[in-house]
């Protein structure tokens, strides 16, 4: 008879954990491995109607333009997730910068790059500040004292040391001035953790560091997609995964997860699965990549008497990000994207011209990103949409003169996991007290702050 394997959750620690398991699965057959998994029946339960989760895409009724519920920027270092793309054969879909090259606009200094140069890490970075002629001379020096002092931090031993510091504390500790950390670790620190300085662990920012920036000109490229995300990520591997034999079962939701316990002193497992339809889904093994909100709400009543570290899923809170697109009858700029400086709300804008293949002629579409959005998550649409319009109009005043033909502003209220002081000593490890069930997702403990990346290795981990 075979097992069955219940991923619980589409997004993209589920996708990466079932195209993982097909992966081992076909070269175990190949090898004829007597391995008793090699019959292994996968199901993937996704209560939305398509893949993805939140790298996901929505087509717009008005216009016809496919549109991302939030633009998502790949690093070279993403070496798990360009694997998984290349597997379910979406990577060539992936537009790779030659060398790390950001815009930062300004409204009265205007353009300066922040570009780093072929030399190696940390040199590479050295020649990109040196150019990036929207600090002062000596805000470049704080950087890059803090860079240096970044570079030089080793020592898991210290992890839980920086884990409880916020970045803010850190870049004190390293007297960067108010000027410093307004024009550079604020942006970069909203860009990658989705927070500001006062509330984000600096170890979150040091892995970002260390990983993205540190290791090399590869692997800090920044990639686009040329499509949306529905086509990158959750059409591709939905048909390899169908080719493959794995069922997908889409609005579909768990309702509860049914387990039976000896005693609170040994495991307990995972027998079926209630759905929301009712039935009863008996399983083998089961990996859940849910969103730790959706997660808390489906173990069984009373889970904390026999796994008492599940209480920190209510510790656990999230950041929202907020997306405007808008779509104007003419051109606007011919900037790929670029970080917006001294603003109301608009961080970063991305060109969807010229980052996708197939926008029509006759529209200018634009996708405005707004992080750690908290505070206006809550502002009504069109409150969000003037503030948005009056920010690109101090760098592109051709949007006072040309016509709006559609706005969108998309709500993503648990875009990330909040990288909290603390909370990486809560994050939770693949295995659990449940024997058959394991975890992942970007807020377990992958090593990584809450990114694509995170989400992808935690469902290899899985698997």
């Amino acid at each position: 008879m075979k097992k069955r394997i219940a991923i619980l959750g589409g997004g993209l620690a589920g996708l990466a954990a079932a195209v993982e398991l097909v992966t081992q699965l076909a070269d175990s057959k190949q090898n004829d491995h007597c391995c008793p998994d090699v019959n292994s029946e996968i199901v993937i339960l996704e209560k939305r109607a398509t893949l993805g989760g939140r790298t996901n895409s929505f087509r717009d009724p008005v216009t016809g333009l496919e549109m991302d519920n939030s633009p998502h920027v790949f690093l070279g270092c993403y070496h798990q997730t360009r694997r998984f793309l290349q597997r379910i054969g979406s990577e060539p879909l992936l537009r790779f910068q030659s060398r790390l090259t950001v815009p930062f606009l300004h409204p009265q200094r205007g353009k300066a790059l922040l570009r780093v140069c072929g030399l190696p890490a940390p040199l590479h970075l050295l020649a990109a500040l040196i150019g990036y002629r929207h600090l002062s001379w000596s805000q470049r020096c704080e950087v890059l004292h803090a860079g240096i002092a970044m570079y030089r931090l080793k020592g898991l031993n210290s992890e839980s040391t920086w884990d409880k510091l916020t970045v803010s504390e850190w870049l004190h500790q390293q007297r960067q001035s108010l000027g410093t950390q307004q024009a550079f670790w604020n942006v970069l620190t909203l860009a990658t953790l989705n927070n500001v300085p006062e509330r984000v662990s600096f170890l979150q920012l040091l892995r970002v560091f260390k990983i993205g920036f540190l290791g090399g000109v590869e692997d800090s490229q920044l990639g686009l997609s040329t499509v949306s995300l529905q086509k990158l990520i959750g059409i591709p591997a939905g048909k390899f995964l169908q080719k493959h034999q794995v069922s997908i079962r889409l609005r579909c939701a768990v309702k509860k997860i049914e387990t039976t316990w000896k005693s609170s002193y040994s495991g307990g497992q995972v027998q079926h699965l209630l759905l929301q339809s009712g039935e009863k889904l008996p399983v083998d093994w089961v990996i859940s990549a849910l969103p730790f909100s959706s997660l808390r709400r489906i173990l069984p009543d009373g889970i904390e008497k026999n796994w008492p570290e599940s209480r920190h899923l209510w510790n656990f809170t999230s950041e929202p990000i907020i997306s405007v697109n808008l779509v104007f009858n003419r051109h606007i700029t011919d900037l790929p994207f670029a970080a917006l400086l001294q603003t109301h709300l608009a961080q970063w804008l991305f060109n969807r011209n010229l980052n996708w293949d197939s926008v029509p002629s006759e529209y200018h579409y634009l996708s405005v990103v707004i992080s750690g959005a908290g505070e206006w998550i809550d502002w009504p649409n069109e409150a969000i949409l003037q503030k948005v319009l009056d920010d690109l109009e101090k760098f592109f005043p051709v949007v006072k003169s040309v016509h709006l033909l559609r706005a969108r502003v998309v709500k993503e209220r648990e875009a990330t996991l909040a990288s909290l002081p603390g909370v990486e000593s809560l994050r939770f490890p693949t295995v659990t007290p449940i024997c058959n069930l394991f975890l992942a997702g970007d807020w377990t403990a992958t090593g990584l702050p809450a990114t694509m990346e995170g989400a992808v290795r935690s469902g290899v981990q899985c698997a």
